[in-house]
């Protein structure tokens, strides 16, 4: 896979969110153990009214990370199976990885959203439908309701954050 055609998953990942795109900023090659091909492609790109944080891997084809931050703090931050893709509800990312810095950061920003900006949130971002990715359920069991420090390691691994 070519520089272009990475930039083209990560546009079109993006068209597919409504995220604006601009241009690349910077654009990083990850080699893979024997230097002689690449394994990932990471770019940060000016989205306009922000930026984007995303992550291609060659070897498949996918986006791994579509991280948005927009400017503008009452715009809405892209859900936690469109910001990691490849991950589903449960993954080990999700603890050991970037995707542990976006989720804590995404449960503070949909915490912080009124009940009607909630609302909105939810019509404009249902969870993934699919079973295999484990999502159903997300906003009623995990987003609206916080651990309770309780039981603190299953509310960890399922997503639930103070």
């Amino acid at each position: 896979m070519s520089e272009n055609e990475a930039i083209g998953l990560a546009k079109a990942h993006a068209a597919a969110w409504a995220v604006p795109w601009l241009r690349v900023l910077k654009t990083q090659k990850t080699r893979t153990w024997w230097f002689f091909g690449v394994e990932w492609y990471s770019f940060i790109v000016d989205a306009g009214d922000g930026r984007v944080e995303a992550s291609i891997r060659v070897e498949n084809g996918t986006v791994n990370r579509f991280e948005y931050y927009p400017n503008d703090p009452q715009a809405f931050l892209l859900p936690l199976w469109a910001a990691y893709p490849t991950y589903n509800s449960v993954t080990t990312g999700w603890r050991q990885s970037y995707g542990e810095q976006y989720k804590y950061r995404w449960h503070s920003f949909y915490r912080g959203l009124s009940n009607e900006a909630k609302t909105e949130y939810r019509r404009k971002y249902p969870p993934p439908t699919d079973e295999e990715r484990c999502w159903q359920g997300f906003y009623e069991q995990i987003a609206d309701v916080p651990a309770t420090g309780e039981h603190p390691i299953g509310e960890f691994i399922i997503g639930r954050v103070p």
